[in-house]
């Protein structure tokens, strides 16, 4: 047998060429890439999308504890060392208990103490924790009388892993105002 003859005889042998098996290996490669950076993107936003969740509902938490507080308030504090103002609303409650809100660093306290919420964001030039409005529209103070007090909204700022915020709002009506709180008739 010559040479020549026993390599024509491994060219017809079955079997896959190393050309063959090197463009698989390059295309198995190209789909696992493509899956595993297409499941890194999914893992990414569940975490997201979880972290969401976990703020909503802390946020939802403290501003209805907040809603079911400063609904029923009888009067607005501000003696005896009770303040109303962006980041701080002294009231006494609907039984005639003194109770307050703060925001005390990143977190809003219930009377100074027990932390209704945290983790909170920053808050920007123009923006409050409360704002107060009466029925006019205008800015409320506590210069005026708590029965000219129309709407107090509450804007908690919750800090998101990744930076920024999200921002949840309220907006409630305290419900014992002399006049209805109620926009005037036109």
């Amino acid at each position: 047998m010559s040479r020549g003859h026993c390599m024509s005889e491994r060219t017809n042998a079955p079997g896959f060429t190393l050309i063959e098996m090197i463009g698989v290996i390059l295309i198995l490669g190209l789909l696992g890439m493509t899956f595993s950076l297409s499941l890194q993107y999914g893992v990414q936003e569940y975490v997201a999308a979880r972290e969401a969740t976990a703020l909503s509902q802390k946020a939802r938490l403290a501003l209805t504890r907040m809603q079911v507080e400063l609904v029923e308030m009888q009067d607005v504090r501000t003696s005896g060392g009770g303040t109303v103002n962006g980041s701080s609303l002294a009231f006494l409650d609907r039984d005639g208990v003194a109770m307050s809100f703060e925001l005390t660093g990143n977190a809003v306290t219930l009377n100074g103490q027990d932390i209704l919420v945290d983790g909170l964001g920053t808050y920007g030039a123009g923006e409050a924790l409360f704002t107060y409005q009466n029925a006019a529209g205008t800015p409320w103070t506590s210069a005026n009388s708590f029965d000219s007090l129309y709407k107090i909204t509450i804007l908690l700022k919750m800090a998101v892993d990744a930076g920024g915020s999200f921002d949840f709002t309220l907006t409630l009506s305290p419900r014992k105002s002399a006049p209805p709180n109620a926009p005037p008739l036109q």
